[in-house]
């Protein structure tokens, strides 16, 4: 137990571990991580948005299919959660490649900086 290893950065390039990084931004169960990583940089907050709007599409066909009185919510709701696939699959390529293109439909979005503007108005 007297020799546990920590993980450091030191033998890895900087370019992969932000890619890796903003790679976590689209898996649905490691969004946060890009969140409380200290990677910084334009590149992974992009894609960090971009996942969050993903999440939100999740939330958003999950909610819909489970309405029951609704017709065709289970046809909506799994046809948002498929786009939603398609939207991590195309993010993820995008991070491969080295690309800030955006997602289609509601990639234009910029959730981060209206939040970090609402805040910064909030503490004034």
């Amino acid at each position: 137990m007297e020799n546990q290893e920590q993980f450091t950065t030191e033998g890895y390039n900087q370019g992969e571990l932000k890619k890796l990084t903003a790679v976590c931004s689209y898996l649905l169960c490691c969004i946060i991580v890009p969140m409380f990583s200290n990677v910084n940089n334009n590149f992974v907050l992009h894609h960090f948005n971009q996942g969050i709007l993903i999440w939100l599409l999740y939330f958003l066909g999950s909610l819909i299919d489970g309405i029951p009185f609704l017709p065709f919510s289970h046809q909506i709701g799994g046809a948002i959660i498929y786009f939603g696939f398609a939207c991590s699959a195309y993010g993820v390529i995008n991070v491969i490649r080295g690309n800030t293109k955006q997602i289609p439909l509601i990639g234009h979005i910029n959730l981060l900086n209206k939040l970090l503007s609402y805040t910064k108005k909030k503490r004034q």
